[in-house]
């Protein structure tokens, strides 16, 4: 197998597939959908999250009328300009911010968030977390509590 081949297979990212993926530990939210189209994303995730660990969050999105199946279509992997795992302490909660601007009109949506530990006893703990989704100049906020 050639080096660039080798490459390509590491950097695969099997979570933006629709079907499944192969974390160990993630979490669906249910289907979501908006009384107008959205085109950008923000999800505030406040979380637990040391240096063994981090956590990622991914967006599906689909436009009602387009009559595609929203199960069918792909995750896409929400950016955040800051490390997950700078919690320093037990219990210390620390709010990150991932976002996705310029996106096709949609207004349907879910959310998957994926967890990822190097020891299986130390793993990032979500407390709360909401979607704030832009609608021609509104926001259409939700927000879940209490994870625990």
């Amino acid at each position: 197998m050639s080096a660039s081949a080798t490459s390509n297979l590491l950097d695969f990212n099997s979570e933006l597939r629709a079907e499944s993926g192969t974390a160990r530990s993630r979490y669906i939210t249910q289907v979501n959908v908006l009384k107008t189209t959205s085109e950008s994303a923000r999800v505030f995730v406040e979380a637990y999250s040391n240096q063994n660990a981090s956590f990622e969050v991914y967006l599906r999105t689909s436009l009602k009328a387009s009559n595609l199946n929203h199960k069918e279509q792909e995750w896409v992997l929400m950016n955040c300009d800051t490390e997950r795992n700078r919690s320093s302490k037990d219990e210390e909660y620390l709010e990150y911010e991932f976002y996705l601007d310029n996106l096709p009109k949609y207004d349907t949506y879910d959310l998957k968030i994926v967890f990822r530990s190097n020891n299986p006893i130390d793993v990032p703990w979500i407390r709360n977390y909401r979607a704030i989704l832009t609608a021609r100049g509104t926001v259409t906020t939700k927000r879940y509590r209490d994870w625990e």
